[in-house]
């Protein structure tokens, strides 16, 4: 994943650049009330099928210093995307997004 973005809050300013092997991108983010910020997407990991990959859904935490703590989602053979981050009123997170199944046509919330 070659990932790059810039957040600027204040005086603080930073960029962070994640590089590995999977290929991702985020789709929302949003601010938390301690200065966060909680930014969400997916990853796509090609698989042993012709031209499929498998996809998961991707979860960051940055504070205000750049420091992060990212994660992805992976279920054996499920489609997943999060495509939406809101914050409610008692500091708590909701995500909003997609799973399904690979080579089905069912979708699941």
């Amino acid at each position: 994943m070659f990932l790059q973005f810039s957040i600027a809050f204040g005086q603080y300013s930073f960029e962070i650049i994640v590089n590995d092997e999977e290929n991702a991108f985020l789709t929302n983010g949003k601010q938390d009330n301690d200065g966060n910020f909680i930014l969400v997407g997916r990853s796509f990991v090609p698989t042993n099928k012709d031209r499929a990959y498998h996809r998961g859904a991707v979860l960051m935490k940055v504070d205000s210093l750049g420091q992060y703590i990212m994660t992805t989602l992976r279920f054996a053979d499920t489609n997943c995307l999060l495509k939406n981050v809101m914050l409610t009123q008692d500091s708590n997170y909701l995500f909003i997004g997609h799973i399904g199944v690979i080579d089905a046509d069912s979708n699941k919330l």
